[in-house]
C-alpha cells in the first residue's frame, strides 16, 4: 500500500460516511483529481511551480478537490510531525542566532579546559581569541600543573549570558592542587567571554588564587633560589612576554618546578611557613 493510500484509509476511517464500501469504490486516482488550479491550498504544500495534472478532458468536481486538498494538506503535517521529532535520528533542527551562540560557546570552554588539561596546546590556541605570547605562557603553565599530576577538575559549565553575537560562560572546577586546598581556593569559577567563534579566558572568580601564588612564590624564594630566579621570577622573561601574579611567573618553565613541590609546600604552610634551617 502507497502512502497516499495509507493516508486516505486513515482519513476514511476518521471521517465516517454512510457507506464507506461506496467512497472506497468511487474514489479516483490522487493524480487524476488534483488539479492545482483549482486547489491553491494544496499549491502551498509542493514545490512552486509543480503540478498535478488530470486528464485531458476529465475535471473533478469541487467536493473530491477539497478531500484532495484535504489529503495533501495531512500528508504535509505528516511530514512536518516526522521532521521535528526529537527522537527521529533524521531530525533537522533550526535553531536561532542566539541559540547557535549558547551552544558554540558552551562547547568551546568546555574544550579548553579539557585541553589544558591534557597537553592540548594545540586546541586552546585555536578557540582562543587573538591568543598572546603571554597567553600561551599561562596555557603552558596550566600544562605543566597537569603533567605533574594537578590538574583542574572540571564540575559543569554554564552559559549565564548570550546574544546572537556574543556570550559568557561560567565553569565550576576545582584545583587538584594541596596548596590551593590548604589554602581554601580550590573552588573556583573560570569564565569564558566568547566573541566571533572563540573565547577568552578570563581570572578565576570565587576565591583569591594570588594566595596560592604568593605562598609558592615565597616558599621557592626560600628553599629554591636559583631556580624561582631561574624559571618563576617574573623578570627572568622579557618584558609583557608572561602573565604575572604575586611575584609568581605564569608559564610551563614554572610549573615544572612547582608541580612536584605542591605537597611540600601544602605542608610548609601547615607547619607555618618556618624558614629555612639556618636561614
Amino acid at each position: 500500500m502507497t502512502d497516499l493510500d495509507a493516508t486516505f484509509s486513515e482519513f476514511c476511517r476518521a471521517n465516517p460516511v454512510p457507506d464507506p464500501a461506496a467512497l472506497d469504490a468511487t474514489r479516483p486516482p490522487l493524480a487524476e483529481i488534483v488539479d492545482l488550479e483549482d486547489a491553491p491550498a494544496a499549491h502551498s504544500l509542493l514545490t512552486p511551480g509543480a503540478r498535478i495534472r488530470g486528464g485531458p478532458s476529465r475535471r473533478p468536481r469541487r467536493p473530491m478537490l477539497a478531500m484532495a486538498a484535504l489529503v495533501l494538506v495531512i500528508l504535509g503535517v505528516v511530514g512536518l510531525t516526522r521532521l521535528l521529532d526529537p527522537d527521529d535520528p533524521d531530525t533537522v533542527a533550526t535553531l536561532g542566532a542566539e541559540e547557535v551562540v549558547r551552544r558554540d560557546a558552551l562547547d568551546l570552554a568546555q574544550r579548553w579546559l579539557d585541553a589544558s588539561n591534557t597537553g592540548d596546546m594545540e586546541t586552546m590556541m585555536a578557540v582562543s581569541y587573538e591568543p598572546t605570547l603571554a597567553d600561551q605562557q599561562i596555557f603552558g603553565w596550566l600544562i605543566g600543573l597537569a603533567d605533574a599530576g594537578l590538574p583542574t577538575r572540571v564540575e559543569g559549565c554554564e552559559v549565564t549570558a548570550a546574544n546572537p553575537v556574543t556570550a559568557t560562560v561560567d565553569c565550576r572546577v576545582v584545583l587538584e592542587n594541596p596548596v590551593a586546598a590548604e589554602l581554601g581556593v580550590d573552588e573556583l569559577i573560570a569564565p569564558f567571554n566568547y566573541r566571533e567563534g572563540r573565547v577568552d579566558w578570563l581570572e578565576y572568580r570565587g576565591g583569591d588564587i594570588s594566595l596560592h601564588n604568593k605562598a609558592v612564590a615565597d616558599y621557592l624564594a626560600a628553599y629554591e633560589p636559583e631556580r624561582y630566579l631561574q624559571d618563576c621570577r617574573p623578570d627572568a622573561y622579557e618584558p609583557g612576554s608572561v602573565i604575572s601574579n604575586a611575584g609568581l611567573a605564569l608559564t610551563r618553565r614554572c610549573a615544572e618546578l612547582v608541580g612536584p613541590l605542591a605537597s611540600e609546600v601544602a605542608q610548609w604552610i601547615r607547619d607555618g611557613r618556618p624558614p629555612p634551617a639556618g636561614g
